[in-house]
């Protein structure tokens, strides 16, 4: 599974997860071709999960396979 970070770059900077990419919100539902394929798996992450849960809800409807990450970063920070 990929992790996609959706914060703003500096709250990415200061902590993400290890394995994570920085793509923004905005970037990430503008132009998801740019970044995602059908056939895999991702885990989209926001600092408080309600970003994230909402752009996965947008992406799963457009085809593609997300989750996300229940309390966002906060929860584990």
């Amino acid at each position: 599974m990929k992790i996609i970070d959706i914060r703003d770059n500096s709250l990415f900077n200061k902590y993400h997860l290890p394995e994570a990419i920085n793509i923004s919100f905005y970037n990430l539902l503008s132009n998801p071709d740019n970044y995602l394929n059908k056939q895999d798996n991702y885990l989209i992450v926001c600092e408080y999960g309600i970003k994230s849960k909402k752009t996965s809800e947008i992406l799963n409807n457009m085809g593609y396979h997300t989750s996300s990450m229940d309390g966002g970063m906060c929860k584990i920070v």
